[in-house]
């Protein structure tokens, strides 16, 4: 009876080992989760189409000059810094494209001196938001080879700045890049914590209260009163940030939010004629702005829009960027483009009252631009709310009610004054 016993004993230790292995294992590798998963990494690595093969060049590209480029000496994380929180995951996409643990040693570089930075404070939140999404997607996206410590030092760091980014946000500006924005690096740290701190759950509340406080007061006609500048700007880190919480399967914001089907139609009928990456300028934008082309190609895939696809395809550049991971990750092959130049060469965005006329798409065409609407639109501008959330916080629109501009056979004819 007593072999018995121990033999039964001995079983039962086995099992609960094994359970506790199994368990442990499943943590482990929950990750990632934040907009890279293992089915996408193994999509990537199957096959790629000739699109996703160019994309996946100029992503490597990206990932080594980073690796190579001198750490700056940082106080802070102003303007100029804030490219480093930007590029920081095409390393980690790198080292799951390549298997190459020099990746993962580069990430731990960068990270390891945003760390030693004391304050990360920068045009009020941009630069700290920028620095806390580049950590958290890394975090989540190395889990299972970034150094102990590091981790640590990370979850300490995100853990720290979030309180920050909840009592210093600007929330009463739905209509303002700076609210998108600040909602992502608060919602990602939400996210990324998720099981690692009972506090993720209240970070998680108040991005999800600002998320739904934009998507509620966003213009009805998919424009953006800041110019396209700032739209793909704000835009750039809320998609990012509505991507890791459809991923993670925290929530799905897609189908409840009418301005972003919308949205894509913006930077296409703001274009310049045969120049896709170059736009009108309205409001606080230069006519010369980089499009980061994941924005028409997640807008593409979520709504299966074609035209949002080919606008996308358009507007690349061949060139590397800062986020041209994003781009490499979310370029769908399966959504067919549809031509841009098949729509109507009129546009009327009836809430903010932008309204674009042209000759045509080709190169020597004409393309006018008006604008007439109030600056947080007519649906914002009549909402009983408006005061008290000081009019929604629309910060790099101009007073310019019946400004135009004209842009004929290459050359602008008459432009807006320019940005502040």
């Amino acid at each position: 009876m007593l072999i018995k016993n121990k033999i039964a004993a001995f079983q039962l230790f086995i099992l609960l080992g094994c359970i506790f292995i199994s368990t442990n294992l499943v943590r482990s590798n929950n990750h990632p989760r934040l907009i890279l998963t293992p089915e996408k990494i193994k999509s990537l690595k199957t096959s790629m189409t000739v699109m996703q093969e160019q994309l996946w060049k100029l992503t490597l590209q990206s990932a080594d000059e980073f690796d190579r480029e001198a750490i700056p000496e940082m106080k802070d994380a102003k303007n100029e810094y804030r490219y480093i929180g930007d590029t920081m995951p095409a390393l980690g996409l790198a080292y799951w494209m390549t298997d190459d643990h020099r990746y993962v040693e580069s990430a731990a570089k960068w990270i390891s001196a945003v760390l030693a930075v004391p304050e990360w404070k920068g045009s009020q939140n941009l630069g700290r938001s920028a620095w806390v999404v580049g950590c958290a997607l890394l975090y989540d996206w190395l889990y299972n080879v970034l150094d102990e410590n590091i981790k640590l030092e990370i979850k300490k760091r995100l853990l720290a700045e979030a309180p920050i980014l909840m009592n210093t946000a600007a929330d009463h500006r739905a209509l303002s890049n700076h609210l998108l924005i600040e909602t992502s690096a608060l919602g990602m740290i939400g996210l990324v914590m998720q099981q690692e701190s009972e506090e993720a759950t209240t970070f998680l509340k108040q991005a999800d209260q600002w998320t739904n406080y934009i998507i509620n007061h966003a213009p009805l006609d998919g424009s953006w009163g800041e110019g396209v500048q700032y739209w793909q700007y704000g835009l750039g880190y809320f998609i990012r940030y509505l991507e890791a919480c459809r991923t993670s399967g925290y929530k799905d914001y897609y189908p409840q939010y009418d301005w972003l089907k919308q949205t894509g139609f913006f930077p296409i009928y703001f274009s310049l004629p045969g120049r896709p990456t170059e736009v009108i300028n309205f409001s606080d934008c230069g006519s010369k702005r980089y499009l980061p082309t994941f924005l028409l190609f997640v807008l593409a895939s979520r709504y299966e829009n074609g035209y949002y696809q080919d606008y996308g395809i358009k507007a690349e550049t061949g060139k590397t960027h800062k986020l041209k991971w994003m781009d490499f990750i979310t370029y769908n092959p399966s959504i067919i483009p549809q031509q841009i130049y098949v729509l109507p060469t009129l546009k009327h965005f009836s809430d903010n009252d932008f309204v674009t006329m042209r000759s045509g798409w080709d190169e020597d065409a004409t393309v006018i631009g008006f604008r007439c609407g109030p600056a947080p639109g007519h649906r914002n501008q009549n909402d009983p709310s408006r005061l008290e959330n000081r009019g929604f916080g629309p910060g790099h629109g101009h007073p310019d009610v019946n400004n135009f501009n004209i842009f004929a056979k290459g050359e602008w004819l008459a432009i807006d004054p320019g940005s502040n």
